[in-house]
């Protein structure tokens, strides 16, 4: 069984600054390849729900009042 942890750090650049880490564990069975664009992908979909939801705060500040 093959291991690898990817970890993510994104920053806001809207004040008040904030940073948003996360670890992504990937377990495979058996002899199951894991390939760098597939896990490049996953970073890409969290990178933008990431984005959606700062966008969201931004324009609308007081929902996390």
């Amino acid at each position: 069984m093959g291991v690898k942890t990817v970890s993510n750090e994104f920053s806001s650049p809207i004040p008040p600054k904030s940073v948003c880490k996360s670890s992504s564990h990937y377990h495979t069975k058996g002899d199951i390849e894991l390939k760098d664009e597939d896990i490049q992908a996953g970073k890409d979909k969290a990178l933008a729900a990431y984005k959606v939801v700062e966008d969201h705060l931004a324009a609308n500040p007081s929902v996390c009042a």
